[in-house]
């Protein structure tokens, strides 16, 4: 597994996009250029930058899904509301995804608003039970962020980390996009943003 401290956030650099030990190129670019690149002299010559293990711990992020035009999420940013597990997270934090609860960062009293706010200004996915947030984006008519409505209580921890890394790895493009997700019943519902 990636160790995380690879793997920097600077909302300065590269749109905020989760990037390489401070560098400019973002985690999705360098899994492109390993591809792109499979010589090493090679991949040196143009990125002499990109060490070794930089790339050997890359390429088990997703070893055989990885196509030139089209990534699979590397690395989905989550904020799991108030009624969800907060061990869910950390759950989440040992994959190459990085999430936080609502009570890490005070906001376990925080309005929906200001939830969509926060996960607006720090380009995370919000994981909810709450119906509001669907209908706050559809009469804002924003863009973002994208917020999964899960409708089905009793989720433990690794059950609602694991269902939530299933639903990046199919769903990315549209997470990516800005989109209202609803998961029931053991199915997906989406629709893209702004409604």
């Amino acid at each position: 597994m990636i160790a995380l401290d690879r793997i920097t956030f600077d909302p300065d650099c590269m749109n905020g996009q989760p990037c390489l030990r401070g560098l400019r190129l973002t985690v999705r670019r360098v899994i492109e250029i390993t591809a792109l690149y499979p010589d090493r002299a090679e991949r040196l010559l143009e990125y002499p930058e990109l060490e070794d293990e930089d790339v050997r711990r890359l390429s088990t992020m997703r070893p055989s899904s990885c196509r030139i035009r089209s990534f699979p999420l590397i690395l989905m940013r989550w904020l799991l509301d108030q009624g969800l597990p907060r061990g869910a997270a950390a759950e989440l934090n040992r994959s190459v995804h990085e999430a936080i609860h609502v009570g890490e960062v005070q906001m376990a009293q925080s309005s929906d608003s200001e939830i969509l706010a926060y996960g607006l200004k720090e380009n995370r996915v919000v994981v909810t039970l709450d119906a509001d947030f669907h209908a706050l984006l559809a009469i804002s008519r924003a863009d973002r962020p994208s917020v999964i409505r899960i409708r089905e209580e009793g989720f433990k921890a690794r059950e609602l980390a694991a269902l939530l890394l299933r639903i990046a790895d199919r769903f990315s493009e549209e997470l990516e996009s800005g989109c209202m997700m609803t998961f029931s019943q053991g199915k997906v519902r989406t629709r893209s943003l702004p409604l």
